[in-house]
């Protein structure tokens, strides 16, 4: 009877531990979700802008186009561990590539670009309300 309270003492001992696992995975994921929401945050800044660029001087599409296609690749690069942020940040990357290849083919898939802006503004919503900057 000594081992076996000696066996189920050691294994409570232990329950604090692997309690506390679950609390630092939290931590790291929302550690993850506020280092990934900083660094897109300061990504669509940029997309903005040359965006904004683009509006303004369509001339100059290919250079735009080009900025914002290593944009939505930087975009798409970042790996948050919270799976709906991942997937609202690599669909929106998708959409502006999406668009950007729609506005590059000749003649330009006019039909194709209302589904790509919908669909990245649905994304770019889901990414504001998981950052929390809604």
């Amino acid at each position: 009877m000594t081992r076996h309270r000696a066996r189920v003492v050691a294994l409570a001992a232990l329950l604090p531990f692997f309690a506390g696992c679950s609390v630092v995975d939290g931590l790291q994921t929302r550690v993850s979700t506020a280092q990934t929401c900083e660094s897109a945050t300061g990504i669509l800044s940029e997309m903005s802008e040359v965006t904004l660029l683009l509006a303004t001087n369509p001339f100059g599409f290919e250079s735009y186009s080009a900025e914002l296609t290593v944009l939505a690749a930087e975009l798409e690069e970042l790996t948050p561990r919270d799976p709906e942020l991942d997937s609202a940040i690599d669909g929106l990357a998708g959409e502006i590539s999406g668009l950007l290849s729609a506005l590059e083919e000749s003649p330009p898939a006019l039909d194709r670009i209302p589904g790509h802006v919908a669909d990245a503004q649905l994304m770019f919503r889901d990414i504001t309300t998981l950052c929390g900057l809604r």
